[in-house]
């Protein structure tokens, strides 16, 4: 089973181009807050997928994808779902990541959107 470790390993994803996240008042351009490496990306869509959840797998990074409050909670929902379920510490760190964006946004009291980018 060592053959699959390098999956876990960060150094792995050095290179890879990233999902940009971040947020934006309504309409406005983003504030990047963070880059997820597009293969963990797929990853965590790609589980999501497998339990039948919606709006993970929904999202086509590769234009830049709007998430208003109520689909920011959505999202909230599905990352807390699948990271209860991983054994994947790479993974976890950026679902943890992008939950904590997430939580941001929407704790901001004003008009915030979570914004996605692919490559």
């Amino acid at each position: 089973m060592t053959e699959f470790l390098d999956r876990l390993d960060a150094s792995r994803y050095a290179h890879d181009e990233g999902v940009s996240i971040g947020t934006a008042e309504h309409g406005g351009e983003p504030n990047w807050a963070l880059s997820i490496p597009e293969r963990l990306f797929r990853r965590a869509q790609q589980i999501a997928s497998a339990y039948e959840l919606h709006l993970l797998p929904a999202i086509d990074y590769n234009d830049r994808v709007r998430l208003v409050a109520s689909q920011v909670e959505t999202l909230s929902h599905e990352l807390a779902f699948v990271r209860e379920r991983i054994a994947d510490p790479l993974l976890a760190q950026h679902l943890d990541s992008l939950a904590k964006l997430g939580e941001w946004c929407l704790g901001t009291g004003r008009t915030k959107e979570l914004v996605l980018e692919g490559p």
